[in-house]
């Protein structure tokens, strides 16, 4: 990872861009029946930027600092099966396809993070660029 790269800085831009590109929707719809005084949404708010936000891009920077590319970004096709984890806890059960599903993902994530697996990648990598 570039140390000159900022990545507060980036992620920063990304955020207002992403909000900036919503204000028309925000225009056009409006805010519909949103109860602002609910704190039942300022704490799912609070949730969805500190937990699903904060702390899932620092942690993403960090593991990138630590462990090549292709381990770190394998682990983002373990999202929908955190999903589906949360849904069953909710009392939602998957089905029986979306079960095998998830365990094929797992299966390939932990193929493609196994430490065995990555001298192999990187060996390769170094021969396609020599």
């Amino acid at each position: 990872m570039d140390r000159s790269f900022d990545v507060l800085g980036t992620t920063t831009a990304q955020f207002l861009c992403g909000g900036v590109m919503l204000l028309p929707y925000l225009a056009v719809n409006g805010t519909g029946d949103t109860d602002w005084s609910s704190a039942e949404l300022w704490l799912a708010l609070a949730f969805l930027v500190v937990a699903a936000q904060v702390f899932t891009y620092m942690g993403f920077y960090v593991a990138l600092a630590r462990w090549t590319s292709a381990r770190v970004f394998s682990w983002t096709f373990l999202v929908p099966a955190v999903a589906v984890v949360v849904e069953a806890v909710q009392g939602e059960l998957p089905s029986a396809v979306t079960c095998i599903g998830m365990v094929v993902v797992i299966a390939g994530v932990a193929a493609v993070t196994h430490p065995r697996a990555e001298p192999r990648a990187a060996v390769q990598v170094q021969q396609a660029d020599g």
